[in-house]
């Protein structure tokens, strides 16, 4: 191959990838129930971070190499499909052999998987007789992957209405006629100081709902070291000295929200 051609060829197999990638994302984030702006927004930037998703992607890419080197005595379609089917199934495979999912389990997963299998296919073929989708697609990717980091969930997806709040020195408070998307509540820190709280919520509608309760500081989006400690309880040890919040997520909510907290 010529180096215009290879880096073609490679270029309609990663477009296939990412095509597959956004059907995937697009099926699981869109029939979420009580979908908001946040929790599509969260969703999405959890989904980029996944390890699986760069494991599926590898694996398509080197199947579909395989099967273009494949060296078949009559070259027909219908041959090419059952390879990619059977890939799919393959992929599933290693559930049923280390007896993480029965026979039945592995035929609905292995299903799934030649049905993505296939529309990897689709996509390359489309890729390589529209070669100006091989650099719309990764192009419309990258954007993506930049403007979700970037982008402050609080500010972008976060909803409140008739939001009023009321903070202490040990306890922050506030009620609403709605909230969906996060809430941050600051807390000064030192190093080795160990913050105890407790988060209580009152939803006056049956369709609202707490979220994930989680920790961040000015150091980091996401503190990894917030321990469960009791019903509706949590503790965190700070590491260094600066401002951490508590973040709060709700879904649709309606109701009143406290937090009480101590410093060790």
């Amino acid at each position: 191959m010529k180096k215009t051609s290879t880096f073609s060829y490679i270029l309609t197999k990663l477009t296939a990838a990412l095509l597959l990638f956004l059907l995937l994302i697009s099926t699981l984030l869109l029939t979420t129930s009580q979908q908001t702006l946040y929790s599509f927004l969260a969703g999405l930037r959890e989904l980029l971070y996944v390890p699986f998703v760069p494991i599926l992607a590898a694996y398509a890419i080197f199947c579909s190499i395989c099967i273009d080197k494949l060296k078949l005595k009559t070259y027909t379609r219908l041959k090419t499909l059952c390879l990619y089917i059977f890939c799919g199934y393959l992929f599933s495979l290693p559930f049923l052999m280390f007896k993480e999912a029965s026979l039945i389990q592995f035929l609905f997963l292995g299903s799934i998987g030649a049905v993505c299998s296939l529309f990897f296919y689709l996509c390359a073929v489309i890729a390589t007789k529209l070669k100006w989708i091989q650099y719309v697609v990764p192009g419309i990717m990258l954007i993506i992957f930049i403007t979700i980091n970037f982008i402050d969930l609080e500010k972008v997806g976060t909803s409140k209405e008739q939001w009023v709040e009321t903070k202490t020195e040990n306890s922050f408070e506030a009620s609403f006629q709605h909230f969906s998307g996060e809430h941050k509540v600051p807390i000064e820190l030192k190093r080795g100081d160990i913050l105890e709280f407790t988060i209580e919520s009152r939803a006056e509608n049956p369709d609202g709902y707490m979220g994930a309760v989680k920790m961040a500081s000015e150091f980091q989006e996401e503190e990894n070291y917030l321990a469960s400690n009791g019903p509706n309880t949590y503790q965190f040890a700070a590491i260094k000295t600066g401002t951490y919040y508590i973040i709060v997520n709700g879904n649709k909510l309606k109701g009143k929200l406290r937090i009480d907290w101590n410093i060790k």
